[in-house]
């Protein structure tokens, strides 16, 4: 599993792709309590992001206190939004304060 975090976090989409190919589990959380999709998004890695949105991950998945979407908001990170927003991610979404 660390292999895959630093797979994503590294923007390593073709080792992340084959993890996801292999059938390893994407839906555990690293040591931060960081979903994967959490960390693709962190990454500015909207390919990644994509490609675990299509593989299963939960969209909405609150990590932490924020999701992808919080985060790619909060980071600029204009194309990881557009990958979001496309699959549908829930825009009206409260952070684990309350917060939208």
């Amino acid at each position: 599993m660390i292999e895959y975090f630093l797979a994503v976090w590294k923007c390593h989409k073709d080792i992340a792709t084959m993890f996801l190919k292999a059938g390893i589990e994407y839906k555990g959380r690293n040591q931060f309590n960081e979903t994967i999709l959490f960390v693709s998004a962190c990454g500015n890695n909207s390919t990644l992001t994509e490609i675990l949105i299509e593989g299963g991950c939960d969209l909405n998945e609150c990590t932490r206190s924020w999701t992808a979407l919080h985060v790619a908001a909060a980071r600029n990170h204009d194309e990881v939004l557009r990958v979001l927003v496309k699959h549908g991610c829930d825009l009206n979404i409260r952070d684990r304060d309350g917060k939208i």
